[in-house]
């Protein structure tokens, strides 16, 4: 696997490649590999062998043994072997029973080695490979990639790649080839539009299965999501709230996200399904929400600000993707990556509580959410291109509004 991929990358115009160094390391990772499989091949097979011949071998001992008669003609000089109606030469061993034997053999050993090998090479690389190339997967392999990234040598294609493989590997029913297209392009979007590095948690809920719709796409045992008393999942389109108990928690505090601030935040949500109400709350935390339709028709917000909540109109379009961002004195509102609004507000400090979806403060949501994420404040730029980058994964789908 890791040097068909180092194959793969190789052949890739200059400038795609991955660094020498990070293919050095995937090098060693399938050395390790090959080796432990060559090592149980041969045994196992030999093992097999000889587990199938005596068998088959003492079955014919009778007949494989000399079968001696006495010679009428000559009884004082020779003795011959019986061979059906004839005598054959002196002592010459069954050549039919032999032949047979031979045979059953042939038959018999394919099956033997073709159940043994698989399973003593299963069992060799399941025990021998994670400690034959931890040191590669966990420390080397990683070490040379945020090497090749703090060099500036790593492009976001081969970035990208490796992100998508990685959190293909969590999911426990793996994406198609076609699904895992749509997976790496979007990540690939979200880098090269500087996106992907501002985010602490990204949940693309519209997925091919539960377990993988609450994964936080930016890496293992971040935020991965838990359902409260059971939010509706639906395959490909996203989590659809009962707007009273039910809703998804990120399992962080708000005040200990590594990049999400009072004063340089953003929040967002994309909505397949809506209706008007001015109670419900679509993702938040306390001091911090978003309603994509409140019963005016407006996108209602708060961003941390002491003041009240602050509103603008949906255009007459509540679904799609709602976001805000804000800074030390603004808050910015934006729908469809387009910015709507810029308002002016005070930050008070990030709550003790956790970051919530299909809810937000103590209020709920009936909504169909197909996306959230949080982090870092975004430029204008960077939303649209947040918008570009996942209404085209929506749409791969069939799920974009």
């Amino acid at each position: 696997m890791a040097d068909r991929l180092v194959a793969i990358n190789t052949a890739q115009p200059q400038g795609e490649q991955l660094p020498v160094e990070v293919r050095t390391e995937l090098a060693e990772v399938a050395g390790d590999l090959t080796a432990t499989v060559e090592a149980a091949v041969l045994p196992a097979a030999t093992a097999a062998a000889n587990t199938v011949t005596p068998g088959i071998a003492a079955a014919y001992i009778e007949a494989l043994a000399p079968q001696v008669v006495p010679d009428a003609a000559q009884p004082e000089t020779h003795d011959r072997i019986q061979l059906g109606d004839a005598l054959g030469p002196p002592y010459l061993r069954n050549v039919d029973a032999v032949s047979a034997v031979t045979t059953e053999i042939a038959a018999q050993l394919p099956t033997a080695i073709g159940d043994a090998v698989p399973t003593a090479v299963s069992a060799a690389v399941s025990d021998a490979v994670p400690t034959a190339v931890d040191a590669e997967l966990s420390t080397a392999v990683p070490a040379a990639i945020n090497a090749a990234v703090a060099a500036g040598t790593l492009p976001p294609t081969s970035l990208s790649g490796i992100a998508a493989a990685a959190l293909s590997a969590r999911m426990t029913v793996r994406p198609t080839i076609a699904r895992r297209t749509l997976m790496e392009a979007l990540i690939y979007d979200l880098m090269v539009g500087g996106v992907w590095e501002k985010l602490d948690g990204l949940y693309v809920l519209a997925s091919h299965d539960e377990q993988a719709a609450k994964l936080n796409w930016l890496g293992a045992g971040m935020q991965d999501l838990t359902s409260v008393n059971a939010p509706v999942f639906q395959a490909d389109r996203g989590f659809t709230g009962d707007g009273a108990t039910n809703y998804l928690d990120t399992n962080s505090l708000a005040s200990g996200l590594a990049l999400y601030k009072n004063n340089d935040a953003t929040m967002g949500v994309y909505a397949r399904t809506t209706v008007a109400d001015s109670a419900q709350m679509d993702i938040g935390v306390t001091g911090a929400w978003i309603n994509v339709n409140t019963a005016p028709g407006n996108i209602a917000i708060r961003a941390h600000q002491s003041t009240s909540a602050l509103s603008v109109s949906n255009g007459g379009d509540p679904t799609g993707l709602f976001v805000w961002s804000r800074d030390a004195t603004n808050v910015y509102i934006y729908k469809d990556g387009a910015l709507l609004s810029t308002q002016a507000a005070n930050t008070s400090t990030l709550p003790g509580a956790n970051m919530t979806i299909l809810k937000g403060d103590v209020n709920y949501s009936t909504r169909q959410i197909s996306a959230a994420f949080f982090g870092r404040r975004l430029t204008n730029g960077e939303h649209s291109a947040l918008n570009t980058a996942l209404a085209a994964y929506l749409t791969g789908l069939g799920a974009a509004v």
